[in-house]
């Protein structure tokens, strides 16, 4: 089957690179096209060995002007697939769904919408643009095929006379990530974990502040930093080693030395409640248990799993004698990151999400789309 992938970033988004990946080993030919926002890739690539095509460049992340890049992208790519037949479109996020969708009117392309972030739950929009985005969510949830998300939780209000088409695909890693052992391990024995992109909503100064409370304490971080106000924030603290942006492999390779890893998501922003982050999953491939705010839905599942520890997001003190506590009873946190290795293994290893993958695909291929789950 020839499967045209669609992604509004350049493609090294992991999840997406999971699914592009596991498809392609499923035996379809696979393409992407997507959005140079960096301007980073000199003419089109071929990462994993899967052809991507680049139809955009510029605009960059979470600046005010992409108001105006969005729209652009989105005439783009529906221009581009008025002109390219594909056996099946997997399209990621409303804004390539969305093109996707108004395409297949004159194409009758069929197509996978895969939600990584929901358009409606990413910022809180003004009633009336709250409105219209949800109308044409549901618009392009109703000519889609099928619709993947990475939790049940997921599932909006408007949604819901679709929910047969939805399938539940965690953000969870292959055992075949488990980096093998490099020799070395000469990070503090008592250091909390923190990796991925650090925007100022996931809790880097609170955890910073928390972390002065407890002598001993170290912070051990690997990522991107886009605020000029985090950065400053942890060149400034004693307590950090930071190592900046690592391939996979060696962030992974980082979990093993830690007791914990530091997962926080600002409930002010509405998605940050449903989030189900990879670096969970990666925590309980890892073995290590997890410290996520409370606020946010997967909490509930870490305190009945007894995998992790929470707090409020703001809550500093609470932080604090959580890190204490990891401190004092490192036997403890270790018993916890085991239990979540365990339920990785029998729950949400990959390799037990990929044969419904593709069977969700041949299904597709062969009916036009999913039927209802018994």
């Amino acid at each position: 089957m020839d499967i045209l992938c669609l992604t509004h970033g350049d493609g090294t988004n992991r999840n997406f690179q999971k699914h592009t990946n596991t498809l392609k080993l499923g035996g379809h030919k696979v393409s992407v096209v997507a959005w140079d926002r960096l301007r980073d890739h000199n003419g089109d690539s071929n990462g994993n060995g899967i052809p991507h095509r680049f139809i955009l460049r510029g605009g960059g992340y979470r600046r005010k002007y992409l108001v105006f890049w969005y729209p652009l992208w989105i005439l783009r790519l529906a221009l581009f697939l008025l002109t390219r037949r594909a056996d099946l479109i997997w399209a990621s996020n409303f804004a390539t769904a969305f093109p996707a969708a108004l395409a297949s009117i004159y194409t009758g392309n069929r197509f996978i919408y895969c939600i990584h972030d929901n358009l409606c739950l990413t910022y809180r929009y003004p009633i009336i643009t709250d409105t219209l985005f949800k109308w044409l969510d549901k618009w392009t949830i109703r000519q889609a095929s099928a619709v993947i998300i990475p939790n049940a939780r997921l599932v909006e209000k408007h949604a819901e006379p679709y929910r047969h088409k939805f399938r539940v695909f965690p953000n969870s890693p292959s055992l075949k990530k488990m980096p093998g052992d490099n020799g070395s391990n000469d990070k503090p024995p008592f250091c909390i974990y923190v990796n991925g992109s650090l925007w100022n909503t996931r809790g880097i100064e609170v955890l910073l502040k928390a972390a002065e409370q407890v002598p001993g304490c170290r912070i051990v971080i690997a990522g991107h930093i886009p605020g000029k106000g985090i950065e400053d924030a942890i060149q400034s603290s004693s307590q950090v080693e930071f190592g900046g942006w690592l391939d996979h492999e060696d962030a992974l390779r980082l979990y093993e030395p830690s007791k914990a890893v530091f997962a926080f998501y600002d409930p002010a922003i509405p998605i940050n409640v449903f989030t189900s982050p990879s670096k969970y999953y990666e925590a309980m491939l890892m073995g290590k248990p997890v410290i996520i705010n409370s606020e946010a839905c997967i909490s509930e599942d870490v305190r009945e799993w007894k995998t992790g520890y929470t707090c409020g997001y703001h809550d500093i003190d609470g932080l604090a004698g959580i890190l204490r506590e990891i401190g004092k009873n490192p036997g403890e946190a270790g018993r916890k990151g085991a239990r979540a290795r365990q339920l990785y293994e029998k729950e949400f290893a990959w390799e037990y999400f990929e044969p419904k993958l593709l069977e969700m695909v041949r299904a597709v291929g062969r009916d036009g789309a999913v039927k209802k789950e018994a």
